[in-house]
């Protein structure tokens, strides 16, 4: 007797959202490099298939040259990866520096950004930094 649909169903194995995975990697309390770092000069081989495809397929814009880098969208710029402490320093900066202006949390990304910095979490950081300045 054949097994039923239902009990194939119950038989396959769950895997958790790529998302979930992704939110993993990028956790913010850890320093976020560090994986990619890793990937790029041991080429480590993770045991979970979905995090070792979605970190090879982030790794492709990463470039490792002393420190590592971000490359953009044309690979024409290279920007420093810096950890996400190092990044509300810089929006900090920015925002309230003998150059700054206020400016929204848009912007100050976009500035950042000219300015060669990357770091996954900057939008989010920017949106909470703005309302919290006194100035403004």
């Amino acid at each position: 007797m054949a097994p039923s649909i239902k009990q194939e169903q119950e038989a396959v194995e769950e895997k958790p959202p790529v998302e979930q995975i992704v939110v993993a990697l990028l956790d913010p309390s850890s320093n976020w490099r560090q994986p990619f770092i890793r990937y790029l000069t041991t080429i480590d081989v993770l045991a979970n298939n979905i995090e070792r495809e979605c970190l090879t397929h982030r790794s492709k814009h990463y470039v490792l040259i002393d420190k590592l880098y971000h490359k953009n969208a044309k690979g024409e710029l290279l920007q420093k990866c810096v950890s996400v402490e190092e990044g509300e320093r810089i929006l900090k900066e920015i925002h309230a520096g003998t150059c700054g202006n206020h400016a929204t949390s848009r912007r100050l990304v976009g500035k950042a950004f000219r300015a060669s910095f990357y770091w996954p979490s900057a939008g989010d950081d920017a949106k909470a930094l703005v309302p919290r300045c006194e100035n403004c």
